[in-house]
């Protein structure tokens, strides 16, 4: 289901994800806000099942080492970084 919906948001905005891991998908945008940078529409943002919550945004220049074509690792450092923030 995950990659059903990134290839609707794909093909629907031309904005692909630079990584996934499990269930976590992750976009690259110049909005820091991370509803607001979400691709895919309000509609697939909530807590309920099928629905995407945000967990976190991160400046791309943080998360250039964990983008090295081998398994994405960098979902941590966003958490550690919102929580931190909290």
């Amino acid at each position: 289901n995950i990659l059903r919906r990134v290839v609707k948001i794909g093909q629907t905005t031309n904005r692909w994800p630079v990584a996934i891991i499990a269930d976590t998908v992750l976009y690259t945008s110049s909005d820091p806000d991370p509803v607001a940078a979400w691709p895919g529409g309000a509609e697939w943002l909530g807590r309920s099942l099928g629905k995407y919550k945000p967990e976190g945004s991160a400046r791309l220049d943080t998360q250039l080492q964990y983008l090295t074509g081998e398994p994405y690792k960098g979902k941590d450092a966003i958490l550690h970084r919102v929580r931190g923030s909290e």
